[in-house]
Order: structure tokens, then sequence, then C-alpha cells
């Protein structure tokens, strides 16, 4: 299952063409694998109408309880059930957080209004119930308070990635991994219906189904004060919020009992987590088959494109600061011994790696393995997708990447000096962890420094 922000990269959208090549494989992958439930976030809906219409027709599982058309109907199905031999079923429902864009072309409703009756209708058949969820920490956490019923949230939260150990909040374990299928969670849990995380005793187990009622109670009494004339499954909705209540009142009586007769501490529920990187190895399978696609469709699209751009104009030529940069031949005019040294690097073989890789077309992928690309990581699809009309001689990650622009320099070698040894953001802004796990910028300098420039 998953929470959510899998489709774009923060500030993309499907207006750039390369991000929705990636989505409809990001797609295809999970339908490989087999994901039970996947939850809707605002940035996901960037992909458009069209492009879930497609995908839900495919059968993927995509999920959200507070998403609407313009007739107020749900876009999705709010919750998915699985079914288990032997073992009690395991409810997911999926919530999507609300967006500052207002042109969507669909309402994300709040939580709170919808939240209650979905999660009634789950515990009326359902042991485990799990949230995914795409809102912010503070929602969730008031969400484990509001709702002790639910035993796990999985989020993805817009403002706070990587991973996040399970933590206990109310009677809720909330948990996250790392966004795009940059790790994978696993998560075991020793569960009982009757148990608790925090719980050490039948009495602790007794006073947190006490609170579940309490809250149920609540839910039960907003909805009768909200009941609208037009709403013809008032009676259904309420019944089974009224059957939940039941449920959780049979096993406080059953816990009774148990605290009566002085047994054992029992229902302790407990969880171990796992957070497995997952790094591109090709290993020829129906995914590696898909990933192989992407790069092929990127590519073929975008080497459409440059037939159609042609010559890099004015305000490209400004852009890509053609006039400032000097190139790796004018640096070795002066700088032999270096550039020498330079050669033997992977940073003069960065623009070959995406060749060898079939990513040389791919500009989210340029901006880290050419000289001058940061105009910039961060910035839009429209002017990374300018590196695609970058010079040879700047095709690899050269002596300006690190020194700084050097026309000037080699105008001038006397009175206008480069940057002598690069600021470690400069290199942090492309060895990222997701590239570069293990990088330690003292490390890395002592190995890439050019020799020293006076002989």
């Amino acid at each position: 299952m998953d929470a959510g922000n899998l489709l774009f990269k923060k500030g993309d959208s499907g207006n750039n063409p390369v991000a929705m090549i990636t989505a409809h494989g990001i797609v295809r992958t999970y339908g490989t694998l087999s994901y039970d439930a996947v939850a809707v976030s605002p940035q996901d809906m960037n992909a458009g109408r069209a492009f879930f219409r497609t995908s839900q027709a495919n059968g993927f599982p995509w999920i959200s309880a507070n998403i609407f058309d313009e007739d107020e109907r749900l876009v999705f199905s709010p919750t998915v059930v699985i079914k288990r031999t032997g073992a009690p079923d395991v409810g997911i429902i999926g919530l999507t957080g609300k967006s500052e864009n207002n042109s969507f072309w669909a309402r994300i409703g709040d939580w709170r209004e919808t939240l209650p009756e979905h999660l009634a209708q789950l515990e009326s058949t359902c042991g485990l119930l799990i949230l995914l969820s795409n809102l912010s920490d503070d929602e969730n956490s008031e969400i484990a308070k509001m709702y002790p019923q639910i035993d796990v949230i999985v989020a993805s939260s817009p403002t706070r990635y990587g991973n996040q150990a399970p933590q206990v909040v109310g009677d809720s374990l909330i948990t996250q991994s790392d966004g795009r299928g940059t790790y994978l969670g696993k998560l075991e849990l020793k569960w009982h219906p009757q148990g608790s995380w925090l719980a050490t005793s039948p009495t602790e187990s007794h006073e947190r189904l006490q609170e579940k009622v309490a809250a149920i109670e609540l839910q039960i009494k907003k909805y009768q004060e909200g009941k609208s004339e037009a709403d013809q499954e008032y009676d259904k909705k309420l019944t089974e919020m009224l059957n939940s209540k039941k449920s959780v009142e049979d096993r406080i009586t059953s816990l009774e009992s148990v605290i009566a007769e002085q047994k054992e501490p029992v229902f302790t529920n407990t969880f171990n987590s796992t957070f497995l990187p997952v790094k591109p190895r090709p290993s020829g399978d129906e995914v590696d088959t898909i990933v192989q696609d992407i790069k092929k469709s990127i590519s073929a699209y975008q080497k459409t494109r440059l037939k159609e751009k042609g010559q890099i104009d004015q305000q490209a030529g400004e852009a890509l600061q053609l006039s400032q940069f000097a190139g790796v031949a004018a640096c070795t005019s002066c700088h032999e011994k270096q550039s020498a040294f330079w050669t033997e690097t992977a940073h003069a073989r960065a623009f070959a790696t995406l060749v060898n890789t079939g990513q040389n077309y791919n500009p989210e992928c340029l901006p880290c393995h050419v000289t001058g690309g940061s105009i910039s990581p961060v910035s839009s699809f429209a002017k990374k997708d300018l590196l695609l009309v970058l010079p040879e001689d700047r095709q690899a990650v050269g002596c300006e990447a690190c020194h700084g622009p050097g026309r000037q320099h080699s105008l001038n070698p006397g009175n206008v000096l480069p940057t002598r040894k690069p600021a470690e953001q400069k290199c942090i802004n492309c060895h990222t962890p997701e590239h570069d796990d293990d990088f330690d910028f003292s490390t890395k300098m002592n190995k890439t420094a050019c020799p020293p420039t006076h002989n």
C-alpha cells in the first residue's frame, strides 16, 4: 500500500511531458507489484482527470474518501477491504490533504465530514483498520487521538520527508517511508483485536476501549445533528455506527470478566519496522522492462523536440550562460596537470554515464551530470529542459562546475581568479542521500581535489 505523493517530484505537474511519462510508468510498476491500495494526494492530482480515469479503468487501486466531482459524488473508492482466511479482515481507508490549488478538476473535501461514516462501515466488518493519509503531521495526530479505532496510519507528509520510524499516538501507530520508491517500508505486527500498542494489562485495555466507545458516541451525536432529509442512507449508516459501538462494548464486557478473575496481562500489541533502500539494479524482470520503457519513451520524446527546437536563441544562450563558461579545453591549455588528473575522475565521465544508461535526454538527470547545470536542480522543467542543447564542452562535470564560470579568468588570468575550493553545499546539491548515500564532503574532497596549481 502507498499513502500517495508518488507520481511527481515537488514542483512538477501534468504540464511536464517527461514527468507524465514517468507517472504512467510508476502506475504500471505498482500494478505489476500488485498493490492493494494507493491514496491520492493533491500532488498526484496534477496528472489530470483523464490520467485517473484510464488508470482506474485498468484496475489501479486508487482510494480517497474526500475527493468529490461536480455532482458531489466520490471520485474514487473510499476504502478497500482485504479478506484473510482464518484472520480478521483488514480495512483500508484513504484521505487526501488540502491544496492551495483551487483549479483542480475535483473538490477536496474536509476529512472531518467523511471519515466517521467510512470508519463506521469498516469497523463493522474488519478487525484491523489502516489509514493511508497524505494529510499534515498535526492532522494525523488529531485523527489518531479522535479515532482510537484506527490501528495504523501510513503517512506521506507533504512537508516532512524521509523514513519515519513507527510512533504511537493515542491508540494508533503512525509511520512513513521515504518518497517515490526510494525506500520500501516493511511493518510486522503482532496484533490482537482487543489489544493496544501501549497496553500492559487488561485494565489498561479496558480503559482504552472505554475511550473508544466515547469517541464513537461523539461521532454518532454529530451524525445525528447533521441529519439531512436527502440522505437516503442515513438509517443504514447510523445502524453501522451503533453496531460498531456495540462491538466495542462487547469487548469491554469480555475484558471485565478477565479483570475480575485477575488473569495475567494479555492483549499487548507489538511491532517491528524495517526500511529497505531501493537501488536500481537491472534484473530482467517485468519491473525492469517498465523502467527501460520509461527511459526509451523519454529519449524518443526529447529527440523529437530537439529537432523542432533548432538553434539556441539569445534568450536560451543567456540562461545557459554560454558567454561566461570557457570549457574544459580552455582550462587544459594552462592547467595540463590538473586537467590530466580530472580526466581520470568520475566527474569527467558524468555525462557518459547518462549516455550509457539512456538517460542523457532526461532533464531530471542532466543538472548533476553537466557543467553549469544548476540553472538549477530545483528550477522549473522549462529551464532544466534547456540543458538538452548544452554545448558538448559542457557535457561533463568539468573544472568550472567546482571553480565557477572561467571565461573571464581565461581572458585575464592574473586579475580574475576562480574559486579555489567549492563550498560543501555545491557538492551536496547533487550528492544527495538518494544518489550517494555514503557521501562525506571531506573524504571526497581529498579524492577529487586537483594537484596544486603551482609546480
